[in-house]
């Protein structure tokens, strides 16, 4: 059975916060979610569901926070729910290439760590960020006192060959070719139970 952490907050994201008297839908987030900023992406070698979050098509400009709020909790809480057996962590990578201050909002980048820490820091494995431009270095800087010493300790900021890396983790083909794997199509917007 799927691990009971990873039940309990996959329900939680999907139903009982900020409000909801039902699951949160993807019409709940129409400008967050046609913009492709997470995508679910396969699962790695041991099972564990991944989650990518593509930077540079973050517009925090384009929607409000609450909407950035509900958006997170649909894709997070839909990764949770992608768990099989004696599965109770997901595995997200941040793939920060063209990221700029553009892509980049404080009270958003907060929300996200608020959400991560309330609700979904036991379903966190590992977060492994990649591609990081120089200003992301300052970014981090600025937000790394909003995020428990528990997440610190999961993250992994890799710099030249993170491809290799990554498939120490994730088979070739469940990667992008552009991330060092085989696969040719891209990751859908859509969570897969709802891309069917």
């Amino acid at each position: 059975k799927r691990g009971t952490r990873g039940r309990k907050a996959a329900h939680v994201g999907l139903g009982g916060m900020l409000g909801h008297r039902r699951p949160i839908a993807p019409d709940d987030c129409p400008r967050a979610l046609p913009s492709g900023l997470f995508r679910h992406a396969g699962v790695a070698k041991d099972g564990r569901p991944i989650l990518l979050v593509k930077a540079a098509l973050w517009r925090p400009s384009e929607y409000s926070v609450e909407e950035y709020s509900t958006y997170i909790h649909y894709m997070v809480s839909t990764s949770i729910a992608r768990m099989g057996e004696n599965v109770s962590t997901h595995l997200v990578l941040f793939d920060m290439s063209d990221y700029s201050m553009v892509n980049s909002s404080f009270p958003m980048l907060k929300e996200l760590i608020n959400i991560n820490e309330t609700f979904y820091s036991e379903a966190l494995s590992m977060v492994i960020l990649f591609n990081a431009p120089t200003v992301f270095s300052w970014v981090f800087n600025t937000i790394k006192p909003w995020i428990s010493p528990l997440t610190r300790g999961k993250m992994r900021l890799l710099t030249a060959d993170f491809e290799i890396a990554l498939l120490e983790h994730i088979d070739a083909g469940q990667l992008e070719e552009k991330y060092g794997g085989t696969r040719v199509e891209p990751y859908p917007i859509m969570p897969p139970a709802e891309a069917e």
